[in-house]
C-alpha cells in the first residue's frame, strides 16, 4: 500500500519487536487517540486498531495482535490518523483469512459457557423462592403449635375436676358394694340438661360463623393491610384451628355416644322401690361440711398470679370451658351407663318395663334418639361449612403470598457508584441508575444513555443484592436482585 503521511505526531516512541506488549510512557483517556505502524526494513505498516493493535488505557499498555519479526520495529504515537493519497485496490492484510475465522470461532465459544453460567446463577437464586416460601409457612405451623401448647397449660386447671369425679366414683363403688343404689338419681343427665347442651354447642356455631365472616371481610382488605394487621389475622386464625379441633373433638364424642350397645334397664324395676327407700334415708342424713372446700377457694381467690393466669385469653379460656364441660357430661354419662350394666345382676331381675319416667325417658324413649340424631346431623352440616372456609382462607392467604412474592425476584442491570463484588448487598443510594450495556459503532460495551432508568420510591425502599457482573471497555455494569425478608 502506498500512502503519504499528512499528520502531526504529539508524542511517539518506538520499540525493537521482541514481545506482544509495550508501555506507553504518556497518559492519554481514549485509545482511539493512540495509533502504531510496523515498520519492516523500509516499508511502514499501519496497524488497525481493535484487529491488529489494542491499547489498554489503566494500564498504559499497547498488546500487538499481529504477526511479526524480530527485526521489525513498531512505532507508537499519538496524534492526527493516517491519510492515504493513494490506496491500493486489496488491502494486504498480515492475518490469512483462516486465522481471522479461527479468532472469530473462539469468541463465538466463549458465549454458551457465559450464557450457561448465567442461566446456572438465574436458576439457584430462583431456587432460593420455595424454601423462603416454606419458612413462612413452618411459621404459621410453629403459631399454632404453640395456641395448641397453650390449650393444654389451661387443661391443667381440670386437674381439680378429676380429682372430685375420682371421689365420685369411689362413693359409687362402695355404695354399689353395699346394694345401695339411691345415688343413681345423681348420676344421670336429664332430657333438658342434654337440650342445654345442644343448645350451647349451636350457640358457639353461630359465634364460629360470625368470626369466619368477620375474617373473611379482613382478607378483602389484607392488601393494604400493615404488618401488624396481618400478625393479628394470624392469631385469630389460630383461635379458629384450635376451636375446630374442638369441634372435632366433641363430634366424635357425640357419635360414639348414638353408637353405643342399647342398655335394657326394664330389670331395675323391681328396685324402685327400694331405691326410693334409700334416697329417703340419705336425704334425712346431716348435710356434709363444705367449710373446708370453701376456704380453699378464698384462698385460691387472694393469689394474684392464679388470678391473672385465668383472666389471660378470655375468649379461647370461654371456649374451652364450654367444650370441656360437654365432653365432661358425656363421658360421665357413658361411664354411668357402663357401671349400671356391671353393677346390675340380670339374671335375678325380672324382663319388665322401667315405670320411673326420669329414668325410662333417658335411653329409651324413641324421640330422644330421634332428637339427637337431628341435632347431630346438623352438627356435621355446620362442621361441613366451617371446614370449606378455612380451605378457602387458606387459599386466599396462600395467593397473597405468592401475588407479594411476584414480579420482585427479577434479575435487573445496573450502574453504581462503587464497584462491588458478587454477593455483596446494597441500598438504594449506591444505584446511580438502572441501564443495561449496549455495543457501540467500535464493537464495545458502553454506556447507553437513552436506556437509562432512574429508581422509583418502591425501588429506593428496597436493599440489592449482586449476583453478577459484566465488565466492558467503558465501564462496568452490575446484575441486582431484591433482598427479600
Amino acid at each position: 500500500m502506498t500512502y503519504r503521511q499528512l499528520r502531526l505526531k504529539e508524542r511517539s516512541i518506538s520499540y525493537v519487536c521482541t514481545t506482544s506488549h509495550y508501555i506507553i510512557p504518556w497518559n492519554f483517556d481514549d485509545p482511539t487517540t493512540v495509533h502504531a505502524e510496523l515498520i519492516k526494513g523500509e516499508e511502514s505498516h499501519p496497524l488497525e486498531y481493535g484487529e491488529e493493535f489494542t491499547v489498554d488505557c489503566d494500564e498504559g499498555m499497547l498488546t500487538l495482535l499481529t504477526d511479526y519479526n524480530n527485526s521489525d520495529s513498531l512505532h507508537i504515537f499519538e496524534g492526527e490518523q493516517l491519510k492515504y493519497i493513494v490506496k491500493s485496490s486489496v488491502k494486504q492484510s498480515p492475518k490469512t483469512l483462516t486465522r481471522r475465522l479461527d479468532d472469530c470461532m473462539e469468541e463465538v465459544n466463549k458465549i454458551p459457557p457465559r450464557i450457561d453460567r448465567v442461566e446456572k446463577e438465574v436458576k439457584e437464586e430462583i431456587s432460593k423462592i420455595p424454601p423462603k416460601i416454606d419458612k413462612v409457612e413452618k411459621e404459621l405451623k410453629e403459631e399454632i403449635k404453640n395456641t395448641a401448647t397453650l390449650v393444654q397449660v389451661h387443661s391443667l386447671s381440670l386437674t381439680d375436676q378429676i380429682k372430685t369425679l375420682d371421689e365420685h366414683e369411689k362413693r359409687l363403688t362402695e355404695t354399689a358394694t353395699k346394694e345401695d343404689l339411691s345415688n343413681l338419681k345423681d348420676l344421670y343427665v336429664t332430657p333438658d340438661e342434654l337440650n342445654s347442651i345442644l343448645e350451647n354447642t349451636s350457640s358457639k356455631i353461630a359465634k364460629t360463623q360470625e368470626a369466619i365472616k368477620r375474617l373473611e371481610q379482613e382478607i378483602k382488605d389484607l392488601k393494604d393491610a400493615s404488618s401488624s394487621e396481618v400478625e393479628s389475622l394470624k392469631k385469630k386464625l389460630n383461635n379458629l384451628v384450635t376451636v375446630q379441633e374442638k369441634l372435632k373433638k366433641f363430634e366424635a364424642d357425640i357419635a360414639e355416644l348414638q353408637n353405643k350397645p342399647f342398655v335394657d334397664l326394664s330389670p331395675l324395676n323391681t328396685k324402685i322401690d327400694w331405691v326410693d327407700t334409700r334416697i329417703k334415708a340419705l336425704e334425712a342424713r346431716p348435710p356434709i361440711d363444705l367449710t373446708p372446700i370453701e376456704t380453699k377457694v378464698k384462698e385460691l381467690e387472694d393469689i394474684p398470679d392464679t388470678l391473672e393466669k385465668l383472666k389471660a385469653d378470655k375468649v379461647a379460656k370461654a371456649e374451652i370451658e364450654k367444650l370441656e364441660s360437654e365432653v365432661a357430661k358425656k363421658e360421665e354419662l357413658k361411664r354411668l351407663e357402663a357401671e349400671i350394666v356391671k353393677k346390675a345382676d340380670f339374671d335375678r331381675l325380672e324382663a319388665k318395663a322401667i315405670e320411673k319416667k326420669d329414668l325410662a325417658n333417658l335411653i329409651t324413649t324413641d324421640g330422644m334418639r330421634g332428637y339427637l340424631e337431628e341435632h347431630t346431623a346438623n352438627i356435621e352440616a355446620e362442621y361441613k361449612a366451617i371446614h370449606a372456609r378455612i380451605n378457602t382462607l387458606e387459599k386466599t392467604i396462600e395467593n397473597k403470598i405468592r401475588s407479594e412474592l411476584r414480579g420482585r425476584t427479577t434479575i435487573r442491570c445496573a450502574k453504581l457508584f462503587t464497584n462491588y463484588g458478587l454477593g455483596h448487598v446494597i441500598d438504594a443510594t449506591d444505584i446511580d441508575n438502572w441501564q443495561y450495556p449496549a455495543e457501540n459503532s467500535g464493537g464495545h460495551l458502553s454506556h447507553s444513555v437513552a436506556s437509562a432508568i432512574g429508581l422509583d420510591a418502591a425501588d429506593k425502599r428496597r436493599r440489592w443484592k449482586v449476583i453478577g457482573k459484566t465488565v466492558g471497555y467503558y465501564g462496568s455494569w452490575h446484575w441486582l436482585q431484591e433482598v427479600i425478608d
